[in-house]
Formats: structure tokens, sequence, C-alpha cells
């Protein structure tokens, strides 16, 4: 099971749940456990909760679509309404937490996006300065392909293409992965290709 570790942090949740205990009648103890573990607890013998103890009322937390952790209320002897009012307080504390945890995926799965447009930025400014370096477009053409396959950026395979003049088309300087003539004769003469030649500005194309 996902761990929501870093997802809820052990002081907010004992903050959350001490304030739950404080404003629910009926909340003896909670508890909220993930992968196994008891992440926080507040009230008598709380850290021993189970979702099968008598009175225990269990809701479950995911984390992207996944089971990932339960929140677990346990209250006194209760009569049904009582039970009732407690498992729609729990409803809500467990919402707010949902809540919680998916901002903080949201957070994460951000930062995960910058680093990897940092990570390509600096790809290109490596490769500027072997550019800059060099009057030789082969050496140039190694270099480039080199910190692309040192980035690991995920590409099956890449290529520089050189263009003396539009008549004699485009030649392959250098390359990695699984490429061949075939592919750089299809990408070259497709409609697409022409028209980012034309245009002379940088492209990225998904």
């Amino acid at each position: 099971m996902t761990t929501l570790r870093r997802h809820l942090k052990k002081k907010f949740l004992i903050e959350f749940l001490e304030r739950a205990q404080l404003s629910f009648k009926h909340l003896a103890a909670a508890a909220v456990h993930s992968d196994g573990r008891v992440l926080a607890a507040v009230g008598p013998c709380a850290s021993d909760l189970k979702a099968d103890n008598p009175h225990c009322l269990s809701f479950p937390l995911t984390l992207t679509g996944e089971p990932a952790g339960d929140l677990l209320l346990q209250g006194p002897e209760l009569t049904a309404d009582d039970l009732d009012s407690l498992k729609q307080q729990g409803e809500m504390l467990a919402y707010s937490l949902q809540a919680q945890i998916d901002a903080a995926e949201k957070g994460r799965a951000m930062t995960a996006e910058t680093l990897d447009v940092y990570r390509e930025l600096s790809l290109l400014y490596r490769a500027t300065v072997s550019l800059n370096q060099s009057l030789d477009e082969t050496d140039v053409a190694r270099s480039l392909l080199l910190e692309i396959e040192k980035a690991d950026l995920a590409a099956q395979w890449g290529a520089v293409l050189s263009c003396e003049n539009k008549a004699e088309g485009f030649h392959l300087l250098n390359s990695f992965g699984d490429l061949d003539e075939s592919v750089v004769q299809k990408i070259t003469t497709s409609p697409l290709f022409r028209d980012i030649i034309d245009l002379e500005k940088g492209q990225i194309i998904n």
C-alpha cells in the first residue's frame, strides 16, 4: 500500500485530530493509519485502534486513486443515533484529510515537473557551451547528443541533421538509439518538418 507519510505530517494530524476530539462529543479516540503504521493518534488507546474494534468506524483515504490509509474513529458505547452522528462527522473529517492529501500530491507533481524543466534548461545550457567552443559540426552533434543521453530524458533515439542547401536536403550528422535512414527520410519529408524549417524557429512537438 502507498504510504501517506509524506502527504500528512504528524504535527498537522495531531492538531487536526485533537480539534476534532474537542468539537465532537461522541469522539473518544481517533487515529490515521497508512502502510500498516499509525501516523498519528489522539485519545485513550488510540494507537491500538483497529477497524474491527467495537464502536470503531473506518474511513478510507486514497492517493492518486489507490488505497493508501484509513481514518479511524471510536466512541464510547453509542446509541444508533449517536453512531450515525459520529459517522457523518467522520465522513467530513475524511473529506478534509483527502483534500489535504490531494493538494500535497499536486504540489509534489508540480515540483517534479519543475525539476524536469530545470534539467532540460541545464541540458540546453551545457549544449550551448559546447556549441560555442567548437566549429566542427560533427563534434557539435556528438556533444549535443551526449548531453541528451546523460540527461536521462527517456528518449528512445536522438539525431542531429544538417542541411547545406534545400536542394540537397538534410543529412544525418550523428545519432543514438534505434534509428535508421528510413526513419530520417520519413521525418525530413513530412509536411510538419518542412513547416518547422520554413519558420526558422525552434519547436517542441509531442
